[in-house]
């Protein structure tokens, strides 16, 4: 008798989203994602809301141009008002939608049959090969990155959070969860975020016993104050699906993390170095005067494979890590078919001439890093006016360095040949 073959877990990925984000779709995710994600293995899903007239003509010209695998359009619920209130959070999230959105989330294993679903936000932006060594670990458990907040991180944004009022960015989390919640898995900006199917309806069970109501009943509580969907579902999959989940977390000393995806785009470069390494390009091609001219600094770049996280001072990445990371990459593109494989790497050569300089860069995060960071020295110096001024020079130039890849990607991507 045969022995039954393995069938390897199946893996979606899914956004959702809605008509007013089209245009970030059409230059940061999907042109990302069609250059480093083989849609054959990890197909491409789009939730859109099903009363909008406007996401559905959204929908259509996704089909139509190809760029989407299946559309989704998910159903208001009939007590929308009471449901989402937006009044959790500051503008500009201060909105009904932003809830519905975050109440979506912990049904997505609704919109899908897959084994394993990885969630990107409408900005996400992929900059490497995403492999299933980027999914799973060695042992077949499903990756998670996140901090553990604590006041001895050792990234200062982790041990202020730490040190913060309530101990944490989104303080309904272990709200909603009726325990702790220590680990935050938004702070490492990875994209997609993945979790088992099983685990989003596990999920909603585990909080409504803790509340003794349905799910929805408790959603209208908990959302009422900041929480966040996906820490909530990881902090749940940690606890609970120990043996399912393997956590990386960014601050350890002893954990590099390859990361092929984030929430936005820091630098425009992390692509051109991702597609250099991911489709071996030479320097000898038609490439742009700019890039040609970084090449060897961009085909040495490590730094795109864990941007956060060397902003916000966590776990980096190595060249020998990004080299293993690579080898995989080639291993699984080299398996490819030949049509598939072309194209893929037709679009990033087509990519970098004409679509790299529409890719939408963040820039909040850093402003608002040097807003918090000049405050707290106003406030820790205010009876020593000569260091304070030092100190505030110092946070300028940080900035400034901090600022640079993305200056840089500007220079590069309006430089035409």
């Amino acid at each position: 008798m045969p022995l039954p073959t393995f069938r390897p877990p199946s893996v979606e990925i899914l956004v959702r989203t809605y008509h007013g984000d089209e245009q970030q779709l059409r230059h940061n995710l999907i042109p990302t994602l069609g250059i480093f994600v083989n849609r054959r293995e990890f197909p491409f899903a789009v939730v859109l809301d099903e009363e909008a007239g406007a996401d559905h003509a959204l929908g259509d010209r996704l089909s139509a141009e190809g760029l989407c695998d299946r559309l989704v359009y998910e159903p208001l619920p009939s007590d929308w008002r009471r449901l989402f209130q937006g009044v959790a959070f500051p503008p500009p999230r201060n909105r009904w939608g932003y809830d519905r959105q975050q109440w979506s989330t912990f049904y997505m294993d609704t919109h899908s049959e897959r084994d394993v679903l990885g969630v990107v936000d409408s900005d996400a932006t992929f900059y490497s090969y995403l492999t299933r060594k980027n999914i799973f670990s060695g042992d077949g458990r499903v990756l998670l990155s996140a901090y553990r907040l604590s006041r001895d991180s050792r990234s200062h944004l982790v041990r202020r959070l730490a040190r913060s009022e309530d101990g944490c960015a989104y303080r309904n989390d272990r709200v909603a969860l009726g325990e702790d919640a220590p680990y935050d898995g938004m702070l490492p900006n990875r994209m997609p975020i993945w979790f088992w199917r099983s685990t989003y309806s596990a999920c909603r069970a585990h909080i409504a016993l803790q509340w003794g109501t349905d799910f929805d009943a408790a959603f209208e509580t908990f959302s009422r104050a900041p929480y966040s969907a996906f820490n909530i579902l990881a902090n749940y999959a940690i606890r609970h699906e120990p043996d399912r989940y393997a956590v990386h977390l960014m601050d350890s000393p002893d954990q590099e993390v390859v990361s092929v995806g984030q929430n936005g785009c820091i630098s425009a470069l992390d692509l051109a170095a991702g597609g250099l390494r991911t489709f071996r390009v030479s320097r000898d091609e038609q490439l742009p005067a700019a890039i040609k001219q970084a090449y060897h600094h961009l085909v040495a770049d490590t730094g795109h494979l864990n941007r956060l996280a060397r902003v916000s001072g966590g776990a980096t990445i190595g060249q020998a890590q990004a080299n293993r990371h690579y080898a995989t990459v080639w291993e699984e593109i080299d398996g490819l078919p030949p049509e598939q494989r072309h194209t893929m790497r037709r679009a990033f050569l087509e990519f970098i001439h004409h679509g790299l300089q529409e890719i939408k860069l963040v820039e909040e995060h850093v402003a608002t890093m040097r807003e918090r960071t000049e405050s707290e020295i106003r406030g820790w110096l205010r009876n020593h006016p000569a260091l304070s001024v030092a100190a505030l020079r110092l946070v300028a130039l940080v900035s400034a360095v901090v600022s640079f890849p993305r200056r840089a990607a500007r220079y590069v991507v309006a430089r035409r040949p």
